[in-house]
């Protein structure tokens, strides 16, 4: 049986809608008293398409039935769209929890696919970072031999939340900082997935729009 389409915003964007759901509950009286809470790090991971879908129609519910559904406008780049949507249980890697539920698999993305997801990557770079780590980087390409890793142009001067570009701090909280940028990524360009983000560090220059122009290896 053919499934509905499911839409649903990227993480980010989402937990602006959320943020700004909860600072309009806390000055009218609204039913239920907050909003429904977003599907963030461990809770987008281990949620699947269909899982999300629903959440965020329970959103579109709440902001409706309280009077602010202008509190629900993404920009339409912000939102993942997909006809087949995922509906296994969802394992601690992302993929399915149990191997009898998954399809056959896909076959690895060719050179267009490529193309096409790194134009996407690239051009709603700042709803999938965040715009102070967008401002510092920019995607550059796939890499590895299935197209699984992700590099990154990334300014020298620049110092990422999670602890550095070349290592993770040792707190669990700045770590989920970077987990949940893969995360975004990863929402970005499904169904293919990366399991690894890398980073070239150099002089990054960012143009008044935002858009890095140029990046030279860090001597």
């Amino acid at each position: 049986m053919q499934q509905e389409r499911v839409i649903y915003p990227l993480p980010i964007p989402w937990q602006r809608v959320y943020k700004a759901m909860c600072s309009f509950a806390a000055m009218n009286p609204c039913v239920p008293a907050s909003p429904p809470r977003p599907p963030i790090l461990a809770g987008w991971v281990y949620s699947n398409d269909l899982q999300k879908g629903a959440c965020w129609a329970d959103y579109v519910r709440w902001a409706e039935s309280n009077g602010c559904p202008e509190l629900l406008e993404i920009n339409p780049t912000d939102f993942y769209i997909t006809d087949t949507p995922t509906t296994h249980e969802v394992g601690p890697m992302g993929g399915a929890l149990y191997p009898h539920a998954t399809h056959d698999p896909k076959p690895y993305p060719d050179k267009l696919e490529l193309s096409i997801m790194m134009t996407k990557l690239q051009s709603s770079w700042a709803s999938i970072a965040g715009t102070s780590l967008a401002g510092a980087t920019k995607p550059l390409q796939f890499t590895g031999e299935k197209s699984r890793a992700l590099l990154v142009a990334a300014n020298s001067e620049f110092t990422p939340a999670w602890g550095s570009w070349k290592h993770l701090s040792k707190t669990a909280a700045h770590r989920a900082v970077f987990s949940e940028l893969r995360t975004n990524v990863n929402a970005a360009i499904y169904p293919h997935e990366v399991d690894h983000i890398n980073f070239k560090v150099g002089h990054l220059s960012v143009t008044a729009s935002g858009h890095a122009e140029r990046a030279q290896p860090a001597k």
